[in-house]
């Protein structure tokens, strides 16, 4: 079968259900997949089946070649299961892994508590995607999922770094807070698009209340602040 046959197939396929199809059959279809489906560089999780996410959410988070050269993810399908805590889970598991394996200790299926301890106690993590440029998380804005929330003292407790290669992101915060401090630990960011949840809770939010001591991109850009109440306003009428 020639090239221009397959790729014409894959034409009418979402880029997730080619590369979970055809990645490592053979080394002619890995080259194709590289080429036109930036395979370990790109992926879109955002409308593949539940199968497909369980495979990708493994494959990402254990396979040297998606974590290293891995720079756009989209991830979040509000008619599924949450697929960010299916890929949150794994990436705990995985961090555990690779410390365990650095002492020769084989561990599987870890359980939270073991992450959190090495949290407590390993003073840096190692970015498990440190080419990581573009992130999109999905969710319902008319949903009661209130989004991603970060606070400074749970970043000092757990030892968060700056992750330096984020240049876009995309994502639901429940209030200015969150934002205040992802800012602050994503420095190289250009482009960043944001939902704030909790219209109410951030109003009450002032000055006062946010910390003090953290930079901002100074490459930043774009910034687009959007109201859940606002958006739920404008597609009721």
């Amino acid at each position: 079968m020639s090239n221009e046959v397959i790729l014409c197939v894959w034409n009418h396929l979402t880029s997730a259900d080619v590369i979970y199809s055809f990645s490592n059959l053979n080394t002619s279809f890995n080259l194709l997949l590289i080429e036109f489906h930036g395979l370990y560089k790109k992926l879109d999780l955002r409308h593949c089946s539940l199968s497909e996410c369980r495979f990708f959410c493994r494959q990402v988070t254990t396979m040297i070649e998606w974590r290293l050269d891995l720079t756009v993810l989209k991830i979040g399908n509000r008619y599924r299961c949450s697929q960010t805590d299916m890929f949150a889970d794994e990436i705990r598991q995985s961090i555990v892994a690779i410390h365990f394996a650095r002492s020769g200790i084989a561990c599987s299926n870890p359980s939270k508590d073991i992450f959190h301890i090495l949290m407590i106690y390993i003073k840096s993590i190692e970015p498990i995607f440190p080419q990581l440029a573009s992130l999109v998380v999905f969710q319902s804005l008319l949903t009661s999922e209130e989004g991603f929330e970060l606070k400074y003292e749970h970043t000092i407790m757990n030892a968060y770094v700056p992750h330096c290669s984020l240049i876009s992101i995309t994502i639901n915060v429940p209030n200015l807070t969150t934002l205040h401090v992802l800012l602050h630990y994503l420095p190289q960011l250009e482009y960043v698009d944001v939902y704030i949840t909790d219209v109410i809770y951030s109003m009450k939010t002032n000055d006062e209340d946010l910390p003090t001591k953290l930079d901002y991109p100074k490459k930043l850009r774009v910034l687009h602040l959007r109201l859940r109440d606002q958006i739920a306003s404008v597609l009721s009428n």
